[in-house]
């Protein structure tokens, strides 16, 4: 009997599905034709699985892509970017030599930026420390300091008399190239090539580069990077060789992000993934126009400085004062400093409270704590690029000048300028957009939940001609065979 009513509330529910197959099995006659319906009913469910733990695999995962899409500026054109330009000699020698700045000195002032590992490397004589420090008592410079006076100035460089009141022109410090300089045209291009772009004139002054190998550069010119808001990137630098006409064509880049639709209507944007970049970029010490991966990663090590010595290196902070030249390495715990670095500063620093340690060669350095060392590396994962972002690609073309023709004009123009200056170490820049299309990267998730659902539904619709009512009507079946059992007995 209970056989019976099971086949009937089997055969009942058949009927009324939509489900493919099932009706097709409850009314065949033979158990040939059952056979039949039911390997196919059974292949499909399986084709029917195997594809939906694909589409779970990849909601589990969270995968995101990225589409590139080409659009043409409009009327207004496309915004000009900023540029930095630096001279690769940081320090001028004729300034050097009229401020008393040994070489000596100047080596140890490069071998603190030595860490980023941009310079050769040579023995460094600490027994100038003494003599730096006072030194820069008598002149009253802090490390930036040095590199604001004695570095290139803005007359150095731009050869064009009007250049700084045509343009916003800002000094900016770097680490690879102490005093820099951005320039901020405010300007918008809609005319491919030299026409719509920008020249200038620049003067490496090659004639005043400091005699020195080791800690130094090892070339000569200009360095350059071209960012919107003026963003200067470690290691990213575009080098321009003195006696060259570089032409610079330009493409802008726009990254965003897919926005889903979010409303009270749409409960799915609620419990979406989230994005392998950052929407809400953050930095503790820099400026936050600075943002990159690796500058964020910067900005955490800088923790080290902040609670070693209460300074920031390199860089000027309305908080927190700026490291000096022998605190960039005692304060960032590099095994690398003999004690004599420490000598006048370990008395205050163990006054702090900081672990002094020493190696087997003699060498002191500030140890960094635990906690601070933790701090740091919870502040480096979080760096993640930005989700929206604008920059340019590049494309160098570069020729001699100037040509011997034009060699007697120009040595007049310079000869006019109060800056000594040669032919030689001229360097005529162009930069221009080469295409007036911007290209933007969008990036989405593969599959959030809303296209897994749909996805889903999809299949099980094709394979099996279900719904998620047809389930619910099945488990109504099945809950209403159990309360008929269960009265029965």
């Amino acid at each position: 009997m209970k056989t019976q009513e099971k086949r009937f509330t089997f055969r009942e529910w058949a009927e009324a599905t939509t489900a493919h197959g099932f009706s097709d099995f409850s009314q065949s006659k033979s158990i040939f034709g059952k056979a039949i319906w039911f390997f196919l009913i059974f292949i499909s469910l399986i084709a029917m699985s195997y594809q939906l733990s694909r589409i779970i695999k990849d909601f589990a995962e969270h995968q995101w892509s990225s589409t590139i899409q080409e659009m043409q500026s409009d009327s207004g054109g496309l915004e000009f970017p900023s540029v930095v330009i630096c001279n690769v000699n940081r320090i001028k020698w004729t300034k050097a030599k009229e401020y008393n700045l040994t070489t000596d000195m100047i080596q140890l002032m490069f071998m603190t930026l030595a860490i980023h590992n941009q310079y050769t490397i040579s023995k460094y004589n600490f027994s100038v420390l003494s003599q730096y420090r006072e030194w820069r008592a008598a002149h009253n410079f802090s490390f930036l300091d040095i590199f604001d006076n004695l570095g290139p100035q803005i007359e150095d460089i731009f050869i064009q008399k009007d250049f700084s009141t045509q343009y916003r022109v800002t000094p900016f410090f770097t680490i690879e190239y102490g005093r820099c300089w951005r320039v901020d045209f405010n300007y918008s291009s809609n005319t491919v090539g030299s026409k719509g772009g920008k020249i200038m004139l620049l003067d490496s002054q090659v004639w005043d580069y400091l005699p020195l190998l080791y800690n130094n550069h090892l070339h000569e010119g200009l360095a350059l990077q071209i960012a919107y808001d003026g963003r200067v990137e470690l290691g990213q630098w575009i080098t321009i060789q003195p006696g060259t006409r570089t032409a610079i064509a330009i493409q802008a880049y726009e990254d965003s992000i897919r926005q889903e639709e979010s409303s009270t209507f749409n409960p799915f944007t609620l419990l979406k993934s989230k994005p392998p970049c950052t929407l809400h970029p953050t930095l503790q010490f820099s400026d936050l126009s600075q943002y990159t991966v690796s500058n964020c990663k910067l900005d955490c090590n800088f923790l080290r400085t902040v609670r070693a010595c209460q300074c920031i290196p390199y860089f000027r902070n309305a908080h927190y004062r700026s490291c000096e030249a022998e605190e960039h390495l005692t304060c960032f715990g590099y095994k690398s400093v003999p004690s004599i670095v420490l000598s006048t500063d370990e008395l205050s620093a163990r006054s702090m409270g900081l672990d002094i340690q020493t190696d087997l060669s003699g060498n002191s350095y500030i140890s960094t704590p635990v906690e601070v060392q933790a701090e740091v590396n919870n502040c480096g994962m979080g760096c993640e690029k930005r989700c929206k972002d604008r920059y340019v690609q590049t494309q160098l073309y570069v020729t001699n000048a100037p040509t011997e023709r034009q060699v007697d004009q120009l040595q007049a123009l310079l000869n006019g300028s109060d800056t000594k200056r040669r032919t030689q170490d001229v360097i005529l820049l162009e930069i221009y957009f080469g295409t007036m299309v911007k290209k933007t990267v969008e990036l989405y998730e593969v599959m959030n939940l809303e296209n897994m659902i749909s996805s889903s539904g999809g299949l099980i619709g094709l394979w099996a001609g279900m719904s998620f009512l047809t389930v619910f009507q099945a488990l109504s079946y099945f809950i209403g065979y159990l309360q008929k059992s269960l009265h029965k007995e």
